[in-house]
């Protein structure tokens, strides 16, 4: 999901390049000590076009460190549900619906299992739930 005009508003961020997004986030995994961004802006800089955003370049990024012995379960914005459901109740297209781009990369077998491991860390990580 690419072209920016089906994009639903909802739609905060979107993976354009789920693997160079995973590989970014596995690096700064596996090197902790190299700097986080801390803004859209930021994310940005770091990503080039492999991220899209809805936001302004100002908007604070967290990332979330989960321990090992404790499950972090991200619940969307209200607000953002709410929205979703409205749109896919009102007969919105389900090709409207925001689906990653490498999946139909999965299903032709256009992938390696090393592209597939960063795609969806890429994909799982920055994905929001409506």
């Amino acid at each position: 999901m690419s072209d920016s005009s089906i994009t639903p508003p909802w739609i905060r961020m979107e993976v354009v390049d789920a693997e160079a997004v995973g590989r970014f986030l596995v690096g700064l995994v596996l090197k902790p000590k190299n700097p986080r961004p801390q803004t859209v802006g930021e994310f940005k800089a770091a990503l080039g076009a492999a991220l899209k955003f809805n936001v302004p370049d100002d908007t604070p990024v967290d990332f979330i460190d989960t321990p090992m012995n404790r499950l972090k379960i991200r619940l969307p914005p209200q607000s953002m549900v709410e929205d979703a459901i409205t749109r896919f109740n009102s007969g919105l297209p389900l090709s409207r619906y925001p689906m990653p781009t490498y999946m139909s990369d999965i299903m032709n077998e256009n992938v390696t299992a090393d592209q597939l491991f960063y795609a969806r860390i890429g994909d799982y990580t920055t994905s929001e739930c409506a």
